[in-house]
């Protein structure tokens, strides 16, 4: 799966762990503070999906190989994409981080 994919996965399973876990805690009985509203939900939930990244990254990785030996590259597609298109091009496209040289 792309890594926009995984990373937006990551975050709305987060959330679904910790409303679960607030609603687990309410059911027996135990006031958390500060717990009362979703929006400490959402919060909480940017603790918890970097940690949810690692496991999540490692089965992204076979699931990867997996669709490479059946014929689909996802990591050559993302090289050739045009992220706010949504297309791909003939050309690998140059990453942020890659400096480009300015003439003069």
């Amino acid at each position: 799966m792309r890594k926009q994919t995984l990373s937006g996965l990551c975050f709305l399973l987060a959330i679904a762990v910790v409303y679960a876990l607030r609603e687990l805690a309410r059911a027996r009985g135990l006031l958390l503070p500060g717990a009362a509203s979703f929006t400490s939900v959402f919060i909480t939930s940017f603790i918890v999906a970097p940690l949810l990244m690692i496991p999540a990254a490692k089965l992204n990785q076979h699931l990867l190989a997996w669709r490479k030996a059946r014929g689909r590259d996802i990591e050559a597609e993302e090289r050739h994409e045009i992220v706010g298109a949504d297309i791909i091009s003939l050309r690998p496209v140059r990453s942020e981080d890659e400096e480009t040289p300015q003439r003069r």
